[in-house]
């Protein structure tokens, strides 16, 4: 096992704010881990991580697939106007 010191930032939602510091400890490999939590336990962490990798990566190819052509409108001075009265700005 292999222990590292964190720290983990509080908010409450009136406002109050506070930060603590942790020892936090983890396996140092999947063997390790496997031993510690079980095949279930580690497959399902697993199975949410490369869903979670999955979904950032669409996310990504959508945010540019919206970014690109709004970036060649805005350098598009004709284009940019035409934004800006739409826009009212």
């Amino acid at each position: 096992m292999k222990t590292e010191k964190i720290q983990i930032k509080v908010r409450s939602k009136f406002g109050v704010e506070k930060e603590i510091v942790r020892n936090y400890s983890f396996p140092e490999t999947l063997k390790e881990g496997i031993e510690l939590d079980g095949d279930d336990s580690v497959f399902a962490v697993y199975s949410v991580k490369r869903k979670s990798n999955f979904m950032d990566d669409e996310r990504r190819k959508e945010l540019v697939k919206i970014e690109k052509p709004l970036t060649e409108a805005l350098n598009d001075p004709e284009k940019a106007a035409k934004i800006r009265a739409i826009l009212g700005i």
